[in-house]
């Protein structure tokens, strides 16, 4: 097995939460006490998220990360991964948005530095989408003139 090897990877983040669910049940751990440990399920959702993202299962990950980004507005992880998550699945609108309000707001300053760290390589990609774009419709147009003659 690869170093990167991962014993949970069959599992969708989805199914991996049911299935630590039905452990819980299984080791005597009722349903109502499971309603009142929000930040141990949340941990654990944080946990299958980043599962999910370095298996690179970006949307499952997303998903899981925006639930306990709106459930938990100081879940700093949360957000730094689905910020990960955004920029490794090509949102890199939605990365930006999330890193610089990472970098701006969060009081943990490890945090802070990694978001602000990658805000340069995101602005980056996003100047080169626009570039790149602004030439295709250039060419477009200009392909468009010479189909009707308003060309050279």
């Amino acid at each position: 097995m690869g170093k990167n090897f991962c014993p949970f990877s069959a599992f969708t983040p989805t199914s991996l939460l049911l299935h630590i669910h039905v452990l819980h049940l299984r080791h005597g751990v009722s349903e109502n006490s499971l309603n009142h440990k929000v930040p141990t399920t949340m941990r654990q959702l944080v946990d299958i998220a980043i599962l999910a993202y370095r298996n690179g299962r970006y949307r499952e990950a997303i998903e899981l990360l925006i639930q306990v980004a709106d459930a938990d507005a100081d879940s700093w992880l949360a957000k730094l991964y689905l910020a990960k998550s955004y920029e490794d699945s090509g949102r890199m609108s939605d990365a930006h948005r999330v890193f610089e309000h990472i970098a701006n707001v969060c009081p943990d300053e490890h945090l802070r530095l990694k978001a602000g760290n990658s805000l340069p390589g995101v602005q980056a990609e996003m100047r080169s989408r626009f570039c790149r774009e602004t030439q295709a419709n250039q060419k477009a147009n200009t392909d468009q003139d010479d189909i009707f003659g308003f060309g050279n």
